[in-house]
């Protein structure tokens, strides 16, 4: 997220395990490791500019980024 940031693209984090969510923590007790798999994937799983207002270029832009956040491009 920061490399992403770095280069202008915002990311955020939307999508959290639902045992890592102060409810569940809280009423059950729940601990990350107690659903490894679920841990994995939400520490993860980024939210990218997603809008129907964004240009090709914009789009382009965040492709681009991804990539070299990434090591791909």
């Amino acid at each position: 997220m920061q490399r992403l940031r770095d280069m202008g693209i915002g990311t955020g984090v939307h999508y959290r395990a639902v045992h890592l969510q102060p409810y569940y923590r809280e009423r059950f007790g729940y601990r990350p490791e107690d659903f490894p798999a679920a841990y994995r994937i939400s520490e993860r799983t980024v939210s990218l500019p997603l809008s129907a207002g964004l240009s090709d270029e914009d789009v382009e832009d965040v492709i681009r980024a991804v990539g070299r956040a990434c090591g791909s491009f």
